[in-house]
């Protein structure tokens, strides 16, 4: 849920850069019924998140009121959003994002199947030196850390030498001469 929560922080961080600075967030859809995730988004975001009544309907909501303002009932979307019920308001709690943004620096967490899917992409963090912690249904099983003072296998130029093989006459031109002018012909 943090991560999801994290993606949203940075999408707002995106807007605020080509906009003005946002104070509040209005959040719809299933996950604006808990109140734990409400929360969960004003910690993350440092916005103050404002859940909407009937959440899970704000789609079909949100399209009869842009509808409601093409056939001029009404005025324009700030009336739109005065239209709009908020029903729990959540302000960020500012410890716990702090606890949260040190656990989320400190170390890449991935579940089992995540992790399976991206193991090269995980072996080479930790090769340059993160720790992953594996997880399953998002409870820890194990941590890949790391093997101190391994030094990574660098390629030596010349590694390869005496291990391929020339093929016909490498002097000879591989295109035949009579086939020069048409080559010519063509970049003119």
């Amino acid at each position: 849920m943090e991560g999801i929560c994290y993606h949203k922080r940075w999408i707002l961080e995106c807007i605020e850069e080509k906009t003005s600075p946002i104070q509040s967030v209005r959040f719809a859809g299933g996950g604006a019924v808990a109140d734990g995730t409400c929360q969960v988004l004003a910690d993350v975001t440092g916005k103050r998140v404002e859940a909407v009544r009937n959440p899970q309907n704000a789609g079909a909501a949100g399209a009869a009121l842009v509808c409601g303002i093409a056939l001029g009932q009404v005025p324009d979307f700030p009336s739109a959003a005065d239209l709009v019920s908020v029903v729990g308001r959540r302000s960020s709690c500012a410890l716990y994002i702090a606890i949260m943004m040190a656990q989320y620096i400190a170390m890449k967490m991935a579940n089992i199947a995540d992790f399976k899917n991206r193991i090269s992409e995980y072996l080479s963090a930790v090769e340059g030196g993160e720790e992953i912690e594996v997880r399953k249904r998002n409870v820890p099983i194990a941590r890949v850390v790391p093997i101190p003072g391994m030094k990574t296998n660098k390629t030596v130029l010349g590694v390869g030498k005496g291990t391929g093989r020339v093929v016909g006459d490498a002097t000879r031109p591989f295109i035949p001469e009579r086939e020069w002018g048409t080559l010519r012909e063509k970049r003119r």
